[in-house]
C-alpha cells in the first residue's frame, strides 16, 4: 500500500511521497463532475504497482482546472512544483488524462516537442505498441495550451521532461483498469 498524504484543503492527495523514483504521475482531472473517468483510480494502482510518486487532483475543473494556469499558486500546483525541485535528474512528469478518442488509442502529448526529447516520445510509443494500443503523437491533444502541467513543469535543458498521456475511455473502463495500469508501470520502468 502506498503511503498517502491529502492537502489540508482536500485539492489533492498525494502517494508515494518519499519515492526515489524519478516519475512524477498527475491525474489532475480525476473529481467528477467533468472529470476525466477513472483516471484518478489508475494513477492510484500504478502508484502501488511501481512506488512512484503520484499526485492526483481533488477537485472538480467545474471548479478549478488544475490542468490550466488559473490553478498557479493552488496547493496541487505548489505541492508539484516542491516535488520536482526535490527529485533528481532526468525527472519524468508524467501527466494522465482522458479522451474520447476511439479505444485502445493513445495520444502523447510534448507541446509539439517542447516538453520531452524524441527518444521519451519513441520509448513510451513501444511499449504503448506492444500493449496493442495505436499512437498518434502531438495531434488533437498536444497539451500545448498555455499553463498546462507539461507546458509549466518541463524544461528539457534542465532534464525535466513531462508528457500528457490521453487515454481513451475503454482503457479506463474498470474492467480494463488493470490492463492499462501494466502499460503504465512499462513506461515508468523504462523511463527509470
Amino acid at each position: 500500500m502506498a503511503n498517502k498524504e491529502v492537502s489540508s484543503d482536500c485539492q489533492f492527495e498525494l502517494l508515494n511521497s518519499d519515492s526515489d523514483s524519478r516519475v512524477i504521475l498527475t491525474a489532475p482531472h480525476a473529481m467528477p463532475p467533468k472529470s476525466d473517468r477513472n483516471t484518478g483510480k489508475l494513477v492510484q494502482m500504478v502508484a502501488e504497482m511501481t512506488g512512484t510518486a503520484a499526485l492526483i487532483g481533488r477537485v472538480s475543473r467545474v471548479r478549478m482546472d488544475l490542468n490550466r494556469s488559473e490553478s498557479d499558486g493552488q496547493p496541487f500546483r505548489s505541492k508539484l512544483a516542491e516535488l520536482v525541485a526535490e527529485k533528481g535528474r532526468p525527472l519524468y512528469i508524467i501527466d494522465i488524462h482522458g479522451s474520447h478518442k476511439k479505444a485502445q488509442e493513445v495520444e502523447i502529448g510534448t507541446a509539439g516537442g517542447r516538453t520531452a526529447p524524441e527518444w521519451v516520445v519513441e520509448t513510451i510509443r513501444k511499449v504503448a505498441l506492444r500493449h496493442n494500443f495505436s499512437v498518434a503523437v502531438n495531434e488533437k491533444l498536444p497539451g500545448s495550451r498555455n499553463g498546462t502541467i507539461i507546458s509549466t513543469f518541463s524544461s528539457i535543458k534542465d532534464e525535466v521532461y513531462a508528457i500528457q498521456i490521453e487515454l481513451p475511455q475503454e482503457s479506463r473502463d474498470l474492467q480494463n483498469l488493470g490492463k492499462t495500469a501494466r502499460l503504465i508501470a512499462e513506461i515508468i520502468s523504462k523511463l527509470r
